[in-house]
């Protein structure tokens, strides 16, 4: 995926996406700072994407920023809202 991310001539968010899942899942809670940096690199590429918002704020709850992590939780909640009867 690092490869994927950098070697792409039209960056993806889903290769970011893959980079910061490998890098959360590895390491033992060490590179979950460079797994928020990817996530935050592939939301940028594209904001529509909540999965990727989501796991971006339960990385920070994992990092004890747990107020950071509420408000990316609280903008999922109003933007999935209007499709919740």
């Amino acid at each position: 995926y690092k490869e994927a991310s950098q070697i792409d001539p039209v960056p993806s968010p889903f290769s970011y996406e893959g980079l910061a899942t490998a890098l959360e899942a590895s390491g033992g809670g060490h590179n979950l700072q460079k797994a928020l940096e990817a996530y935050q690199e592939a939301n940028r590429l594209d904001p529509s994407l909540k999965k990727i918002q989501f796991h971006m704020a339960v990385i920070l709850d994992r990092m004890g920023r747990a107020e950071e992590a509420e408000l990316i939780f609280d903008e999922i909640r109003r933007a999935d809202s209007k499709y919740v009867k």
